[in-house]
């Protein structure tokens, strides 16, 4: 009898001092993204890993699409609760067309890109009158690669010629292959493309402190589910820290 109270007082002491995320609801929420590459999606994927999410009561299922609008387009209908998009530009457009979302965080505070030319290419001054490739029309490498090229004095209407090439497998064989004279990439690309012996142009994050891989939310969602919304962020800013901290791991 004595034995079977101290495992009742010990069950009831841990039910009391149990976390209240513990004892509340188990939520799923679907989120979308645009974007695979490692720098921008290994927090995301350290939260997954580590149960950081889980300990928050959250249950999450990851949806990957093309692009901001998609993606938006996909929030809009409510068929996802979040959605991580390269840039602002795609979430400032669908908010002067009526879209009631905001931006909630963003996991770089800088433009993760690198601009990589081809073996010919091995300068800035060598883009005139060339071709440089992006994702597509509108998308943030596109957006990136003009402020960039502006804030370098080369206009991107006149002194080059930006061609849509597609994502960044398309852009890599188009630059082995010569279509293109220069592209910019995320950092794991670029480590493979200069083993290759692709020279890197210039760094974006030297010049463009422009917030990337932006998270938005519909803003009635945010009114309705405050508490599920912070513990969403709680979680990534965990596997943010735990990335940075723990390289090793």
């Amino acid at each position: 009898m004595k034995h079977s109270m101290r495992i009742l007082l010990s069950v009831l002491f841990i039910l009391a001092v149990q976390s209240p995320i513990n004892a509340q609801e188990r939520k799923n929420l679907r989120v979308v993204f645009t974007g695979l590459a490692w720098n921008s999606e290994l927090p995301f994927r350290v939260a997954l890993a580590r149960g950081f999410f889980k300990s928050q009561g959250l249950d999450i299922l990851p949806i990957f699409v093309r692009g901001g609008p998609a993606a938006l387009a996909a929030l809009s209908s409510g068929e996802v609760e979040f959605a991580e998009i390269g840039g602002a530009q795609a979430i400032m457009r669908s908010r002067a067309r009526g879209l009631d979302v905001s931006i909630i965080g963003a996991i770089s505070n800088a433009v993760a890109y690198q601009l990589i030319g081809s073996k010919a290419t091995r300068s800035l001054e060598d883009l005139k009158g060339k071709v440089v490739g992006v994702t597509g029309a509108g998308a943030f490498s596109d957006f990136a690669t003009r402020t960039f090229l502006r804030r370098k004095g080369i206009d991107p209407e006149k002194d080059v010629l930006l061609r849509a090439i597609g994502g960044s497998n398309l852009r890599v064989g188009a630059l082995e292959k010569g279509l293109v004279a220069a592209a910019p990439f995320a950092p794991e690309d670029t480590v493979r493309l200069m083993r290759l012996g692709f020279p890197l142009i210039a760094n974006f994050s030297d010049t463009l402190n422009i917030p990337q891989t932006l998270l938005t939310a519909r803003n009635d969602y945010l009114d309705k589910q405050p508490d599920i919304s912070k513990r969403f962020l709680k979680a990534l800013v965990l596997g943010i820290h735990y990335a940075k901290n723990n390289k090793a791991d």
